[in-house]
């Protein structure tokens, strides 16, 4: 298994999810739990409703209380994973321009994020600010510089996680329409490709990180 790499599209949800499944590989077996969380949205506190359904937030205690639960109950191979959107909106994370988001997060052990459209709210010199805080990478594998065509130097397209004999390729792509749901002149100077065109060579490029590699893509897209 430990010759194994699957590569993962971050995808939305809108409460922490759980999938897992069973992965062979010659005469061994590991079971990998995913858990998928996504638009935090600076949920620190409880008491707040969610925009349109008016579901109550149970904030991050209750947050800490589900992953800690499912770890336990997956204790081989679980990584979390975050979809993004993790830091605007609310007075308690918007106070410290999402530096409390991060700190809980950290705290959660989150192993590695997509770059949501609303981490742009502020502007990329704050976004860069908050990467340096994480203990995990945010990933953009669609995000270029319009003036050179490149990726800029803070966005990493893609990470390979090792845990209990397991490599797992993870991959973060953020909505192509980021110009029109968040401040444009904060992402004037950037360019977000269509993730189903850099998709197939991005998983290319990781399964040759493992030599023996036979693997899947799988995942929703933020």
């Amino acid at each position: 298994m430990s010759r194994r790499t699957w590569a993962l599209l971050l995808g939305a949800s809108l409460a922490l999810a759980t999938c897992t499944a069973p992965l062979v590989a010659g005469a061994a077996k590991h079971r990998v739990t995913i858990l998928a969380m996504t638009d935090f949205h600076g949920a620190l506190v409880s008491g707040g409703r969610e925009r349109g359904s008016d579901r109550p937030f149970g904030g991050a205690v209750a947050l800490e209380q589900l992953v800690r639960r499912e770890r336990g109950a997956h204790p081989e191979a679980t990584f979390l994973l975050d979809g993004g959107d993790e830091m605007q909106g609310t007075v308690e994370s918007n106070f410290t321009y999402g530096q409390a988001s991060v700190a809980v997060l950290n705290a959660l052990g989150v192993d590695a994020a997509a770059l949501g459209n609303h981490e742009f709210d502020w502007n990329v010199d704050t976004l860069r600010a908050r990467m340096r805080d994480m203990d995990y990478p945010m990933l953009a594998a669609n995000v270029f510089e319009k003036k050179s065509g490149r990726r800029p130097p803070w966005a990493k397209p893609w990470v390979i996680l090792k845990r209990d004999g397991v490599r797992l390729g993870v991959i973060g792509l953020v909505t192509p329409d980021t110009p029109r749901v968040t401040l444009p002149n904060n992402v004037a100077m950037l360019r977000f490709d269509d993730p189903e065109e850099l998709l197939p060579e991005l998983v290319r490029t990781v399964r040759r990180q493992s030599p023996s590699l036979a693997s899947r893509a799988s995942g929703r897209k933020e």
